[in-house]
């Protein structure tokens, strides 16, 4: 809007640049802040040309009333000197402000941790860490950024929050597997997956431990790991599949349609 009713029209670069980001923000959430970014300085220069600014830099115009007698009060105040007192106020207010961080910064770090561990798979994925587990991994869609975050690149994620950049044939796969559709095992399957980190109540999960040939080595009542059950696997298997399978076996069962459809 700046640009708009400013004196002087941008240039084809300004306004190139300001529409390509502009575009992108609309695209995609994650790009907004970039676009904040790169348009700071054309807003800033744009601001300094815009008539209202003109018009409070006249030592002539006071406005008596209304929206611009505030705006008017506070770009005046704003202009006053304080004196010598200015760099002491400065400092003061920045100490203030760091020692609120640090006094803030341990509670408000244990409370961000705590609620990014019932979203995200934080356990989980220290478990994989861990136990340097590596091989073809399936996981849940919501989970691939954060597991991109904390395993790239020695490991590669199945899917992630870019859906895309992925052909449709495949996002289409993808939820057949998850949900435990008609031809879940045809297609998870076919991509040789090694293990499988998900939701507790995933509906692959529940599949893939009827099937029986994947064991759950991992599970902290929201999210679960699970190894195929081949010769690579096997220590971490006997280690803590045998408690975890028996709870898990007994807890949660697909009806016998679901399985069928299998």
């Amino acid at each position: 809007m700046n640009m708009i009713y400013a004196r002087r029209k941008p240039d084809i670069t300004e306004l190139g640049v300001s529409l390509v980001f502009i575009g992108g923000a609309f695209f995609s959430v994650r790009n907004i802040p970039l676009a904040a970014l790169a348009m700071a300085p054309f807003f800033s220069v744009f601001c300094q040309e815009l008539s209202l600014a003109r018009i409070f830099k006249k030592p002539d115009y006071t406005p008596k009333s209304g929206l611009s007698a505030i705006a008017h009060r506070i770009m005046a105040a704003g202009n006053r000197q304080v004196g010598g007192s200015a760099p002491l106020a400065n400092w003061l207010l920045l100490i203030a402000s760091l020692f609120s961080i640090l006094l803030l910064y341990p509670s408000r770090k244990e409370h961000n941790s705590m609620v990014i561990s019932r979203i995200l798979p934080v356990a989980a994925t220290d478990f994989v860490i861990k136990h340097n587990i590596s091989g073809n991994m399936f996981n849940t869609y919501h989970y691939g950024g954060y597991l991109i975050y904390r395993l790239y690149p020695r490991q590669r994620v199945f899917i992630y929050g870019r859906t895309d950049i992925y052909p449709k044939p495949f996002i289409t796969e993808y939820r057949e597997m998850y949900r435990g559709g008609g031809n879940w095992k045809q297609y998870f399957y076919k991509h040789n997956i090694d293990y499988v980190l998900c939701e507790s109540l995933s509906p692959l999960r529940q599949l893939l431990l009827n099937n029986g040939d994947f064991k759950l080595v991992f599970d902290d009542g929201k999210h679960s790991v699970l190894l195929k059950d081949t010769a690579k696997y096997q220590p971490l298997i006997k280690q803590y599949a045998p408690g975890l399978q028996t709870h898990d076996m007994g807890s949660t069962a697909l009806s016998s349609s679901n399985e069928s459809e299998g």
